[in-house]
């Protein structure tokens, strides 16, 4: 409600919400991952998907000569005129891997940039639950907690989420790289480790 209605005070409500966790007690069967996930994520994904509905059925314009205006045209080329293996364009500029993220996107979404929103906040996700994932088994749950929401309200408060959903690769590759670190982590044998060098290149 209040990032529709107040927007410019939606990501402070939301970091009130996800440091609420901290004060409250929390039951044991919720001290893991999912538990992390009901209680800091869900306001994130909530705010992201608030903070982004007016754009839900409507059509973007970048600014001509932006990085994100050049992705979004050869995401077109790349969808619409069937350059699929030039990527858009002849030679690979930069970041050609997010040409393809941005063109499915938009063929999943249509003309709307909502999906690169949605997209974007579950790398950010992926990134908050590496801050648990790494604090959690060495100090507990509740500082693991300590670790997410601090790497949740970096995104929150700082500069980062200026480019949630501005339609930009570096969030993606985060993204794909924390992934990667996730499942050297679980290591539950070669598939974990193959799909782990599979990500971490579509990262790089």
């Amino acid at each position: 409600v209040v990032t529709t209605y107040l927007p410019q005070q939606g990501a402070w409500y939301t970091a009130a919400a996800v440091l609420l966790p901290l004060l409250m007690p929390v039951r044991r069967r919720f001290m893991n991952a999912r538990g992390l996930f009901f209680l800091i994520l869900v306001p994130w994904l909530a705010y992201v998907g608030a903070a982004n509905a007016h754009q839900v059925g409507r059509w973007t314009l970048y600014g001509i000569g932006n990085d994100n205006f050049l992705f979004q045209r050869f995401s077109y080329r790349i969808f619409m005129q069937h350059y699929w293996l030039e990527g858009g364009q002849t030679t690979f500029w930069n970041q050609p891997l997010f040409r393809w993220i941005a063109g499915l996107l938009h063929m999943l979404f249509g003309d709307s940039s909502v999906g690169q929103a949605y997209w974007d906040a579950a790398a950010v996700a992926i990134m908050t639950l590496f801050a648990y994932r790494v604090v959690s088994p060495l100090k507990g749950f509740t500082w693991g907690l300590v670790a997410a929401v601090i790497a949740l309200a970096m995104f929150l408060l700082g500069p980062g989420l200026e480019f949630v959903g501005f339609g930009l690769s570096e969030i993606s590759s985060a993204g794909f790289i924390y992934l990667a670190a996730f499942l050297l982590m679980r290591h539950r044998g070669t598939r974990d480790l193959a799909a782990a060098g599979l990500v971490v290149v579509l990262g790089f």
